[in-house]
């Protein structure tokens, strides 16, 4: 099946909202670098909203780090349990890249505003 993430930017913070039965590839990855070249993003984060039964090719993430190496930190939120289990394996590929779990959109741009500022020099 193929998938697009409602894409949203504020700020620095670029939300994915993905829906149930999406398989998220490198393709979409390629469609987010387009619009964080398109804003001309510096270091920006990304928030995953991720609903049960979401696919994700793991390689995605080391692809879009060599891509857009200003991607510095990444939340998922989800509420369901097994999505978080399945997200701890695909961390393993998260290099270079700070990331955490919320079971809130509230908690996890919270902690992402306050990551990406200590970013800053």
């Amino acid at each position: 099946m193929s998938s697009q993430a409602k894409l949203t930017v504020r700020g620095n913070i670029v939300h994915a909202e993905t829906r149930a039965g999406m398989d998220i590839s490198k393709a979409d990855v390629d469609r987010l670098f387009e619009i964080v070249n398109e804003r001309a993003l510096g270091e920006f984060g990304l928030i995953e909203i991720r609903p049960k039964e979401v696919s994700i090719d793991p390689a995605s993430y080391r692809y879009a780090k060599e891509l857009m190496p200003q991607l510095r930190v990444f939340a998922l939120v989800a509420e369901s349990e097994l999505t978080f289990k399945v997200f701890e394996s695909e961390t393993a590929f998260m290099r270079d890249l700070r990331f955490g779990i919320f079971k809130t959109l509230a908690e996890a741009e919270s902690w992402m505003k306050s990551e990406l500022e200590s970013e800053l020099p």
